[in-house]
């Protein structure tokens, strides 16, 4: 299960956020927790993934043939791997 639409905006205060199987633009961003992306099929529009204190890893579901997203961490790593 998964969320397919035009988009998803996801904000926490503090907690891991886990997405997977995702067919939208995305709008994420944690103040105090990391964010796991898994399987983002169709990446599409302007995309933001923002973690003040906490890092980033987003798994792509296949090779886009063009990528636009705006990772942003404070305090922690970014990992963007196929």
């Amino acid at each position: 299960m998964g969320f397919q639409g035009d988009h998803l905006r996801v904000y926490t205060t503090a907690g891991k956020q886990i997405l997977s199987n995702i067919d939208a633009t995305i709008d994420s961003e944690s103040t105090a927790g990391s964010i796991e992306i898994d399987s983002w099929n169709n990446i599409k529009g302007n995309n933001q993934i923002q973690a003040t204190a906490g890092s980033i890893n987003v798994r792509l579901g296949h090779k886009p043939s063009s990528l636009y997203v705006d990772l942003e961490t404070t305090a922690g790593s970014i990992s963007l791997v196929k």
